[in-house]
């Protein structure tokens, strides 16, 4: 995976701008300052916090937590696959506490990758690439079926999981009473993204001549 080094922010504020080399003053890497990272922020500097004040377990403390049948490394790498904790927990034999330690940086990752998804374009078959971008073209074509969603909602209607080379994105959202998803494979070597069902060929992609932005409409919250 590559790293990205942080090389500042967008005039407009809306933007981190991220670069391959370290020390770069200039980058071609954008990511969102949206809900979602900021709140991924205030948790990562919360547990640092909590970690710089943690008392130190007495022994006897220490024993009330079964030992891990599992490595940090392997913990994560099924956290990237999207098994849940609790699932992770009983592999390991161990507490659900202990696996959630190890939760924070594969959740930033994978809103990372979400990101690079909602960013990319998809080509469909004889009718050229889409002039939108993923996230907003779904966003479009919700509205136009008349799927109502809340900014919210949207939001946490993404999930990304590490397959054998690649990550799997999926977008899921109720349509007349039918759960439907969509689902995209992403490479972050090329940073390429495709459709890996009629679903999402069918939300990710835009006529040429589409309009920039039409959102799905909104749901009171009751």
């Amino acid at each position: 995976m590559a790293r990205l080094h942080l090389v500042g922010f967008t005039t407009d504020l809306k933007n981190l701008v991220f670069a391959t080399r370290k020390g770069a003053k200039s980058g071609t890497f954008l990511v969102s300052i949206d809900g979602r990272l900021r709140r991924t922020l205030e948790e990562v500097s919360r547990l640092e916090e909590e970690s710089k004040h943690e008392p130190k377990a007495s022994p006897e403390a220490e024993k009330k937590i079964p030992p891990s049948k599992l490595t940090p490394k392997e913990i994560q790498g099924l956290l990237r696959k999207g098994r849940s904790p609790q699932d992770i927990a009983k592999l390991a034999e161990t507490d659900i506490a202990w696996i959630e330690r190890f939760s924070p940086p594969i959740l930033a990752e994978m809103a990372g990758v979400v990101d690079a998804v909602r960013r990319g374009t998809i080509t469909k078959q004889r009718l050229g690439p889409s002039p939108m971008r993923i996230g907003e073209a779904i966003e479009a074509n919700l509205a136009k079926r008349k799927v109502a969603l809340d900014p919210e909602e949207f939001e946490e209607s993404w999930r990304a999981r590490k397959r054998s080379g690649y990550w799997e994105v999926s977008f899921r959202y109720l349509s007349r009473g039918q759960k439907k998803t969509a689902n995209f494979a992403y490479d972050p070597e090329t940073q390429e993204v495709r459709p890996l069902n009629a679903t999402a060929t069918e939300i990710a992609w835009r006529p040429p001549g589409s309009s920039k932005r039409a959102r799905p409409t909104t749901k009171k919250r009751k």
